[in-house]
């Protein structure tokens, strides 16, 4: 099964023959930069699986010939980076969009397609991950407070008789041990609707009465 870069380097080399290819003198600037690109992708670019990251590089042995083409590709608005690896100079994009913009300016259809249907499926699998993350935080976040809460409760009523507690203040606790995992808001509902606030508040009273 053949690779994305040599998808993307016979995909070139189909409208672009490097060996005899004489591009014209008098031929406008956007051509020769296309020319540029190509030519010197297929005999110096690498692009990456996107599955495994996203990054697109040209591998240059002199300094100068890697510091050309990162101005060449500045002129058509992408901003590429050098790094040394290997004794080599090696120009690289890993900006997604940029990568893309570059497919469609060497000629790419079906492999800027394929990267971009890719892409996509990252993005969906990262927003999917992102929100279970922050599912789980939550979770986590709830679960604390609650052994917090449930901790200051039986310190409350090592103190005092739940009897000798106020109405609002009993509720609470009575709920609170009823409903161990509930969140606030979750657990002022099962009160009646009593407010998150008013139960934050009564919670603040709790410690009070323990520091008492």
């Amino acid at each position: 099964m053949k690779s994305l870069n040599d998808k993307l380097k016979k995909e070139i080399k189909s409208h672009l023959n490097v060996k005899n290819y004489n591009i014209k003198t008098n031929a406008d600037e956007a051509s020769k930069i296309k020319y540029i690109l190509r030519s010197e992708y297929i005999k110096r670019g690498y692009i990456n699986d996107p599955k495994k990251g996203y990054h697109l590089e040209y591998n240059y042995k002199k300094a100068k010939a890697a510091n050309d083409l990162v101005n060449i590709l500045s002129l058509v608005g992408i901003d590429a980076k050098i790094s040394v690896r290997d004794n080599n100079y090696i120009v690289y994009i890993k900006n997604k969009s940029a990568i893309i913009k570059l497919l469609d300016i060497l000629g790419s259809k079906d492999v800027k397609k394929e990267y971009r249907d890719i892409s996509k499926i990252n993005s969906e699998k990262l927003n999917v991950s992102r929100k279970v993350n922050f599912e789980v935080a939550n979770i986590k976040k709830v679960a604390n407070a609650s052994v917090k809460q449930l901790e200051e409760i039986n310190t409350l009523l090592e103190k005092y008789s739940i009897h000798s507690l106020d109405d609002d203040i009993r509720a609470l606790v009575i709920a609170r041990k009823k409903y161990p995992t509930a969140s606030l808001t979750e657990l002022g509902e099962l009160m009646g609707n009593v407010s998150k606030s008013t139960l934050n508040h009564r919670f603040r009273k709790i410690r009070e009465m323990i520091c008492d």
